[in-house]
Protein backbone atom coordinates (compact mmCIF):
# COMPACT_ATOMS: atom_id res chain seq x y z
CA UNK A 1 0.00 0.00 0.00
CA UNK A 2 1.31 3.43 -0.93
CA UNK A 3 2.03 6.09 1.67
CA UNK A 4 3.01 9.68 0.94
CA UNK A 5 4.00 12.67 3.03
CA UNK A 6 3.18 16.11 1.67
CA UNK A 7 3.63 19.64 2.99
CA UNK A 8 0.96 22.34 2.71
CA UNK A 9 1.51 26.09 2.15
CA UNK A 10 1.72 26.65 5.93
CA UNK A 11 4.52 24.10 6.25
CA UNK A 12 2.37 21.43 7.93
CA UNK A 13 3.09 17.85 7.00
CA UNK A 14 0.32 15.46 6.01
CA UNK A 15 0.41 11.70 5.62
CA UNK A 16 -1.69 10.28 2.77
CA UNK A 17 -2.75 6.63 2.48
CA UNK A 18 -5.56 4.36 1.29
CA UNK A 19 -8.08 3.04 3.82
CA UNK A 20 -10.43 0.13 3.31
CA UNK A 21 -13.20 -0.86 5.74
CA UNK A 22 -12.85 -4.29 7.30
CA UNK A 23 -14.92 -6.31 9.70
CA UNK A 24 -18.62 -6.37 10.27
CA UNK A 25 -18.79 -4.00 13.24
CA UNK A 26 -17.60 -0.99 11.28
CA UNK A 27 -20.37 1.37 10.17
CA UNK A 28 -19.32 2.96 6.89
CA UNK A 29 -20.80 6.21 5.62
CA UNK A 30 -22.49 6.10 2.22
CA UNK A 31 -19.94 6.39 -0.58
CA UNK A 32 -17.08 5.00 1.50
CA UNK A 33 -17.78 1.25 1.27
CA UNK A 34 -15.07 0.74 -1.38
CA UNK A 35 -12.45 2.68 0.58
CA UNK A 36 -11.16 6.24 0.78
CA UNK A 37 -8.00 8.27 0.67
CA UNK A 38 -6.99 9.32 4.19
CA UNK A 39 -5.13 12.52 5.03
CA UNK A 40 -3.68 12.85 8.52
CA UNK A 41 -1.77 15.88 9.75
CA UNK A 42 1.57 15.02 11.31
CA UNK A 43 1.78 16.43 14.85
CA UNK A 44 4.71 16.47 17.24
CA UNK A 45 4.24 14.40 20.43
CA UNK A 46 2.25 16.42 22.95
CA UNK A 47 0.89 18.67 20.20
CA UNK A 48 -2.72 19.34 19.30
CA UNK A 49 -4.95 16.58 18.03
CA UNK A 50 -4.07 15.79 14.44
CA UNK A 51 -6.58 16.80 11.80
CA UNK A 52 -7.96 13.95 9.71
CA UNK A 53 -9.69 14.11 6.33
CA UNK A 54 -10.94 11.53 3.87
CA UNK A 55 -11.85 11.49 0.20
CA UNK A 56 -13.92 8.90 -1.63
CA UNK A 57 -13.64 7.29 -4.01
CA UNK A 58 -9.89 6.74 -4.04
CA UNK A 59 -8.52 8.62 -7.06
CA UNK A 60 -6.79 6.38 -9.57
CA UNK A 61 -3.04 6.92 -9.64
CA UNK A 62 -3.03 9.13 -6.53
CA UNK A 63 0.26 7.64 -5.28
CA UNK A 64 2.18 9.10 -8.22
CA UNK A 65 0.47 12.50 -8.39
CA UNK A 66 2.57 15.62 -7.86
CA UNK A 67 2.37 17.08 -4.35
CA UNK A 68 0.32 20.06 -5.56
CA UNK A 69 -2.34 17.72 -6.96
CA UNK A 70 -2.50 15.85 -3.63
CA UNK A 71 -2.96 19.17 -1.84
CA UNK A 72 -5.91 19.89 -4.15
CA UNK A 73 -7.39 16.51 -3.21
CA UNK A 74 -6.91 17.39 0.46
CA UNK A 75 -8.86 20.61 -0.13
CA UNK A 76 -11.74 18.48 -1.51
CA UNK A 77 -11.65 15.94 1.33
CA UNK A 78 -14.15 15.92 4.19
CA UNK A 79 -13.10 16.35 7.81
CA UNK A 80 -13.36 13.28 10.02
CA UNK A 81 -15.13 14.11 13.30
CA UNK A 82 -12.88 13.74 16.34
CA UNK A 83 -13.86 10.78 18.51
CA UNK A 84 -13.14 10.41 22.19
CA UNK A 85 -11.60 6.90 22.48
CA UNK A 86 -12.80 6.71 26.09
CA UNK A 87 -16.40 6.89 24.87
CA UNK A 88 -15.91 3.78 22.71
CA UNK A 89 -14.64 1.47 25.46
CA UNK A 90 -16.89 -1.49 26.33
CA UNK A 91 -18.56 -1.18 29.71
Amino acid sequence: MAHRIIRDADGREWQVWETYPTGTRLAVSPGYADGWLSFGRVVEPGGADPAQYRLAPIPSGWATLPEQDLLQLLAQAKAVPHRDPRAERPR
